[in-house]
């Protein structure tokens, strides 16, 4: 089923116009969270981010929402990490979920990297190193 109209606010799976980035990342990433559309031209938003893009609709696909399989919410705060901190492959996070009860999981740092709840906690436990460029 091909979708060619996603509605404002809904979620969807970007992929990246070049390809994979890397050959262990999926083929779509997300979700990312539909803020605008002027004809073909969507503008969606990075859920952990914050950052938005443009991208042409061929580029995205549908997200599908399910609360008991997935949920894209905020980061309620960063409880503990683990990993070596001199290779960030290693570290991970344990985040409790804004409005989740009961749903604390641990995550990557790749997948966290550009949260600012993150930064926090790495600026708090002396990891400052840790946080990307692009956001000191």
């Amino acid at each position: 089923m091909s979708h060619t109209d996603y509605p404002i606010n809904s979620y969807v799976l970007y992929t990246h116009p070049n390809g994979k980035e890397h050959k262990l990342r999926p083929e779509h990433s997300g979700p990312y969270q539909v803020m605008n559309r002027v004809n073909d031209i969507y503008s969606i938003q990075d859920l952990v981010s914050g950052k938005v893009i443009d991208t042409h609709v061929h580029l995205l696909r549908p997200f599908n929402y399910g609360p008991e399989r997935t949920r894209p919410v905020d980061i309620g705060y960063i409880l503990a990490h683990h990993g070596d901190r001199n290779r960030r492959s290693t570290m991970e996070f344990l985040v409790r979920w804004e409005d989740v009860t009961g749903a604390d999981s641990w995550e990557p740092y790749a997948g966290l990297r550009h949260a600012e709840k993150l930064h926090e906690h790495l600026r708090v436990n002396k990891m400052q190193s840790l946080i990307p460029v692009e956001h000191k």
